[in-house]
């Protein structure tokens, strides 16, 4: 018998019927690995957090924009009880290049701090050159410039959240000072490197780490702590790890691959990648998806990437960028565009299109998602449907949920990239 589905979708389903001709395997429904309970502040207690906090006359504190789900009010709340009555404290949104958050958002983002440290707390503007310092030039020649706050203070404290992400390997740690609170023309001139083919999920054999890792290096004469959280799929704690920034960024990438990577013998005609928020805010943001689930597509199968996508496109950057070009095919021909902020969510998603398909289904309007290259789909039914039409004798979809999250791993994905 046909297979009924309901897809998450924003705050309701889509229907998706599949024909029993079909083998359907569905990832990323339970809720991962790790210790079954985790209490947070416990876990702050056991560690040299409380000491660090009390023993700093002077602290800045970075922590996760609104697209990560990082529990930085919980942490806040445990800080606070420790924090002294001088000390000169300082709390920094690391956005990156996204935009700030608005005041619900930063609700969220402080929890029960939000009256006692709204006054406190900056978003992170990479655009504003006077808001930053130069902190030195990295071994493979960028100069960084980062958030003045930083330079300020001689405490600093980075809490984050460990995922895999699509070209940095991963995210947290070092992530949350680059490009958390870098300056746009720094991190263009990392993310350059996003288009290498070493800039893969988990992979941190590559040169986007590498400059990211640096940073820390430049800020030696800083005493920085960090606090590394990882989540299970129904983001409840699955560990906690305090201390210093690589080391604990380590210990929870480690815990983080065995949470979110799901092997695979074998690829599929089609995949579709699901994505939940806080990654589903835009267009932009739902290519992670494409990213995380690209290694289990066969070749000339389809990638269906599945998000409300409630912000729209997001940073126009590479929807401006794309009006340079005429096809998929032309990005490729033009790698030496790398240079231009926003080049490797074309490049990227280009590469994989040379022997595959990419669908979007979202409430973006279609000539949008068309004018980046990719294709819109009214519904995912519609998308499944044209999607079996293209593939000779289509006998198997993959389904993964939470695909911002979730990494399929196959072995032979090196064909792939």
């Amino acid at each position: 018998m046909p297979q009924n589905l309901k897809i998450p979708y924003g705050k309701s389903y889509q229907s998706l019927i599949i024909p029993d001709s079909v083998e359907v395997v569905e990832v990323g429904k339970g809720s991962g690995g790790g210790d079954e309970s985790i209490d947070i502040h416990r876990k702050l207690a056991e560690s040299d957090l409380v000491s660090f906090v009390k023993n700093a006359s002077d602290l800045l504190i970075i922590i996760n924009d609104h697209t990560r789900f990082t529990p930085s009010g919980t942490i806040l709340s445990f800080i606070k009880q420790h924090v002294g009555d001088n000390t000169d404290l300082e709390i920094l949104i690391a956005t990156g290049t996204h935009r700030a958050p608005t005041d619900s958002e930063l609700r969220t983002l402080l929890g029960n701090c939000y009256q006692y440290y709204k006054a406190v707390t900056k978003a992170h503007d990479c655009l504003d050159d006077d808001s930053h310092f130069y902190a030195g030039k990295t071994a493979s020649g960028i100069d960084m410039h980062l958030n003045k706050a930083i330079d300020r203070h001689d405490n600093i404290l980075v809490v984050g959240s460990v995922e895999p992400h699509f070209f940095a390997g991963f995210t947290g740690g070092r992530k949350g000072i680059f490009p958390g609170v870098a300056s746009k023309k720094s991190i263009v001139a990392n993310h350059v490197k996003a288009i290498d083919r070493d800039a893969q999920p988990l992979q941190l054999h590559n040169p986007i780490h590498y400059d990211m890792d640096a940073i820390i290096d430049l800020l030696q004469d800083k005493n920085i702590f960090s606090v590394q959280t990882v989540h299970r799929k129904d983001r409840s704690i699955a560990g906690v790890y305090a201390g210093d920034i690589r080391g604990s960024f380590k210990q929870a990438a480690w815990l983080a691959k065995n949470v979110y990577v799901y092997e695979e013998r074998r690829q599929f005609d089609i995949v579709i990648a699901v994505v939940r928020p806080p990654l589903d805010i835009d267009l932009y943001q739902i290519q992670k998806g494409f990213e995380n689930t690209k290694f289990g597509v066969k070749p000339g199968g389809v990638s269906i990437l599945v998000s409300e996508c409630r912000d729209g496109v997001g940073p126009d950057d590479w929807l401006k960028l794309s009006a340079n070009y005429d096809s998929a095919q032309d990005v490729l021909n033009n790698s030496q565009d790398a240079s231009n902020f926003g080049f490797h969510k074309l490049y990227r998603p280009a590469r994989f299109m040379r022997q595959s398909r990419i669908f979007v289904v979202s409430e973006v309007a279609p000539f949008l998602v068309e004018s980046v290259f990719l294709t819109p789909k009214s519904d995912l039914q519609k998308a499944f449907d044209d999607a079996v039409k293209l593939i000779e004798s289509c006998n198997s979809a993959l389904i993964v949920y939470d695909a911002g999250q979730n990494v399929i791993s196959i072995n032979t994905k090196k064909d792939l990239q």
